[in-house]
């Protein structure tokens, strides 16, 4: 799977399930995310106890969810990085939250995460 590849699937797929003001909990519980927007670039969430944005780009949306099987959760920062470098894509500060609505999308689309790989 390439980046394109990953862009193409996850903006479809997270389009179908997500839509404006919808909240997902984080990685580790107690803090949850809003879904700002949904453009073609990627889905805008924002924490709902603080004022920062974050762009979660489809393309980085699309590796998560396709390799979420092999992110271990107690090493999720270091098991994204793996998973975005694995289809040619940088590192990014917000590897919990595209771990987080990843498998938020697995769940609404009633995936089994071993499955997604």
């Amino acid at each position: 799977m390439n980046q394109l590849d990953c862009e193409l699937l996850a903006r479809d797929a997270f389009f179908a399930r997500f839509k404006k003001g919808d909240i997902f909990p984080s990685s580790r519980g107690g803090v949850t995310y809003r879904v700002e927007e949904l453009s073609d670039r990627g889905m805008s969430v924002r924490s709902t106890t603080a004022a920062r944005r974050y762009m979660l780009d489809f393309a980085k949306l699309g590796a998560v969810a396709a390799q979420f099987g092999l992110i271990h959760p107690s090493s999720i920062h270091d098991g994204v990085a793996q998973a975005l470098q694995n289809v040619g894509l940088a590192e990014t500060s917000t590897e919990t939250i595209l771990y987080s609505a990843s498998r938020q999308y697995l769940q609404m689309a009633r995936v089994p995460p071993a499955m997604a790989v």
